[in-house]
């Protein structure tokens, strides 16, 4: 009688310990991506989520990201399955044979009634304008958010190399967060997406990197399986980040987000 209690108890705590675990290690969410169209899927060798709730590491050349490596789909061509995913928010980055397309989300954390407006956006484009970086170059891809807090997609390069290397390309691609106080735009704290230092200007123009947002913001729950659909763009757009041999041009405006009011 004394061994069955004691197994009866063991069991409980066993379902009490595995009760007590967090969710995200209970029920991972998972993502299927789907791709198309037909003819383009075979160029895809690599799918990733990358983990944006984490903080980046920079190590030797670049910023690492925490990335969550995809597979291709049994038996569905274009289909490639993300399992094991902690709850948290992630961004999508599809990789071909001749790029990458990574995406992102401009989603503040104050909410407002009032819309970006063309005013807004005005005066931040100066700030952002008259701010002085490292870099030689600097460029907003796109930019959105509402009347209380904005959020931009910045581009930063430095051509001239550095004191220990002349020669060398820094690019970096952060969001930088603006704040509305007292009708006064001001400029927070930003957060870096991607950093390489680049051997050569020559190896830097052959890049093919791009930034789109359709792969970017999701927040996974525990144990969510979530599906996205995504057609791979005819070529790399040098206003969306990097396109080999493309002449640099300004990035075109999108239409307001009619969901950033209330996130």
């Amino acid at each position: 009688m004394a061994a069955v209690v004691g197994r009866t108890a063991l069991a409980v705590a066993v379902l009490a310990a595995w009760a007590a675990l967090p969710a995200s290690a209970a029920e991972p969410a998972q993502v299927v991506v789907e791709l198309s169209p037909p003819e383009r899927i075979g160029e895809v060798v690599k799918v990733q989520a990358l983990d944006r709730s984490l903080p980046q590491k920079i190590v030797d050349k670049e910023v690492r990201i925490r990335a969550v490596e995809g597979r291709p789909a049994e038996g569905a061509p274009g289909k490639w399955l993300i399992a094991g995913l902690e709850p948290g928010r992630y961004d999508l980055c599809v990789e071909t044979k001749q790029g990458k397309f990574e995406g992102y989300a401009l989603r503040p954390k104050e909410q407002s009634d009032q819309a970006l407006g063309a005013e807004d956006r005005g005066k931040i484009a100066g700030i952002f304008d008259g701010i002085k970086t490292y870099e030689d170059e600097k460029r907003i891809l796109d930019l959105g958010g509402n009347g209380r807090e904005a959020l931009a997609l910045v581009e930063l390069i430095r051509r001239g190399g550095t004191s220990f290397k002349p020669g060398i390309v820094t690019w970096r691609v952060e969001l930088w967060r603006f704040d509305k106080l007292y009708g006064v735009w001001r400029r927070g704290d930003p957060k870096v997406l991607r950093r390489f230092l680049v051997e050569s200007a020559r190896e830097f123009a052959a890049w093919n990197w791009n930034f789109v947002p359709e792969l970017g913001g999701l927040d996974l729950k525990p144990g969510e399986k979530r599906e996205v659909k995504w057609r791979i763009p005819d070529k790399f757009d040098p206003a969306r980040g990097r396109a080999a041999g493309a002449a640099e041009e300004p990035p075109q405006p999108r239409a307001p987000d009619p969901e950033a009011k209330g996130k």
